[in-house]
């Protein structure tokens, strides 16, 4: 339980230790410090993997963790939005044929959409393709 807040701080060295660090600790992360990982934006890594073009090997772990990230009670949507993660995940909904994936990314597709304000809410579910996704 001690380890968690020392291997958070780790990731702050730089940020190749973040992109490359980020799986491997919300792996390791049991369900009661997963908010303890988001408080230290740990997720930035897991978006910029998500959303590099050579991360077709790592998605189904990525589609777990990502889900993981949206199951909590204060999931970083604007965070997830800012990052301009929802095109992406709607592009890898429309082209993937794992079951688990799909299932893991529409769950946060939709954790996004239900959380997501009144400033955004339009843009994001015209602009992004993911309207006719959640239909």
């Amino acid at each position: 339980a001690g380890g968690i807040p020392k291997l958070v701080e780790l990731l702050h060295s730089s940020d190749d230790v973040r992109v490359k660090g980020s799986q491997s600790l919300l792996v390791i992360a049991a369900d009661d410090h997963i908010q303890k990982v988001i408080d230290a934006k740990v997720h930035d890594g897991l978006f910029r993997i998500i959303l590099s073009d050579d991360q077709v090997k790592s998605l189904p772990k990525c589609s777990v963790l990502l889900r993981k990230i949206f199951e909590v009670d204060n999931p970083p949507i604007q965070q997830a939005i800012d990052a301009n993660l929802v095109p992406r995940l709607v592009q890898i909904l429309n082209t993937r044929e794992d079951e688990t994936v799909e299932t893991n990314l529409a769950f946060v597709c939709i954790s996004l959409a239900l959380g997501a304000n009144e400033d955004n809410i339009e843009s994001l579910m015209r602009d992004t393709g993911l309207l006719p996704l959640l239909v």
